[in-house]
């Protein structure tokens, strides 16, 4: 059965009046135009959930993710569309939400269990599961207002998440706990979905979405950019940051060197020779250096440049450090640089040829930079914030001899 129906949503909020319509009729009959505030935090986006499924939700900020656990929740409204949750919501949106910071964290567990429609008795049977998993010791009987931001976190997640909601809606808070605290959580989200509950979590850390999210949706400017499997869509998302800045480095890079001397450029070619702008990781790739040159650059030095798409330099190859060596490049012509096992790691990329001088000092051509995807071997494949893939082999576990 669908517990969570989100169909075709729409949702405005004014930047500067707010929902208020007095203030917005105000704005009119003063010669003000109140739609020139208007700004749609999310544009026709839909989804459903069943019983046990879990969505991850993530997208750059601003993109509307909060605002979906917001309607949700009933917390805000919508401008368009049809909204239907079925069962009991329990949500951890914002920090300190729900808690009154004057009433100790005993006295707010019984407060968020009434908010949420629980008897007394019935927060009483949840109550020491609370405490043990918030693992806040004494503080449970000290005013909320002394916490920590940690120890909010702990709280807050162990209310929402212990009473067993239908639906458990979970916004980035859970970052501000540290390791130990969010790998229970994730086990905690795991278990409530084999119970039958709907998770919803919205979160930048995709490692912890992909772990407890079985479908994923990438929204962006309030509108849905990718959906389905949670892999897919991280992978969409991953594509599309880099995407971006790749395309950024390359706009404020333009065209370098001084026309007229000598202008250089670059491709990328695969095992079969043919021109490409992608290649599978482990794969040969030639990138083929080309070169045009009104005057000889005497004893050249070729320098190929790869940046990561998140700014470090991923690795530098000189044609002085393998020993090569020519006595001039000149006319128009190109030298092929091949790399027999591409080992960067899965990602955008962008590379640029530079053609110097004998004593690797002054450029006398800069190439612009061109983009270089180098894809995933399977769809398995997990992200890392790293540059290079060694290829290495692991063994079967053996005996230690002393």
């Amino acid at each position: 059965m669908e517990r969570v129906v989100f169909d075709n949503v729409w949702k405005m909020y004014d930047r500067v009046y707010g929902s208020s319509r007095f203030r917005r009729l105000l704005a009119t009959l003063t010669g003000r135009d109140p739609s020139r505030n208007e700004f749609w935090a999310l544009r026709d986006v839909s989804f459903r959930l069943a019983e046990g499924q879990s969505l991850g939700v993530i997208g750059p900020n601003g993109s509307g993710k909060t605002t979906i656990l917001r309607i949700l929740s009933g917390i805000s409204y919508i401008t368009q569309g049809h909204v239907r949750v079925r069962g009991t919501t329990s949500a951890l949106i914002a920090l300190g939400a729900g808690f009154h910071p004057e009433l100790t964290g005993r006295e707010n567990v019984y407060l968020n269990g009434s908010i949420l429609g629980l008897k007394r008795a019935e927060i009483h049977g949840y109550f020491d599961d609370i405490v043990e998993f918030a693992d806040i010791g004494d503080y449970i009987d000290a005013p909320v207002k002394r916490y920590s931001s940690g120890m909010f976190v702990r709280l807050g997640f162990a209310v929402a998440a212990q009473i067993r909601p239908d639906v458990l809606l979970v916004d980035e808070v859970l970052a501000v706990g540290d390791a130990r605290f969010q790998a229970r959580c994730h086990e905690r989200i795991r278990e409530l979905r084999e119970q039958g509950a709907i998770v919803i979590l919205v979160s930048h850390d995709l490692w912890a979405v992909r772990q407890s999210c079985q479908q994923g949706l990438f929204i962006k400017h309030g509108s849905i950019r990718e959906a389905g499997p949670i892999i897919d869509v991280i992978d969409a998302y991953n594509r599309s940051i880099q995407q971006e800045s790749i395309e950024k480095m390359i706009h404020e890079e333009g065209e370098r060197g001084e026309p007229g001397t000598c202008a250089c450029d670059l491709e990328f070619l695969d095992a079969q020779g043919e021109k490409v702008s992608e290649i599978p990781l482990g794969q040969p790739v030639t990138i083929r250096l080309m070169y045009d040159c009104d005057e000889p650059v005497r004893r050249p030095c070729l320098v190929v440049m790869v940046a990561a798409h998140h700014g470090p330099c991923a690795t530098v190859l000189r044609s002085r450090k393998e020993n090569w060596r020519v006595d001039e490049l000149s006319g128009t012509g190109h030298v092929d640089l091949t790399i027999d096992s591409l080992r960067l790691n899965p990602g955008r990329y962008a590379v640029q040829f530079l053609i110097k001088d004998e004593g690797d000092m002054v450029a006398h051509a800069v190439s612009r930079f061109r983009e270089l995807y180098v894809r995933t071997p399977h769809a398995d494949w997990c992200y890392e914030n790293c540059v290079y893939v060694p290829d290495a082999r692991w063994s079967d576990p053996a005996p230690h001899d002393e």
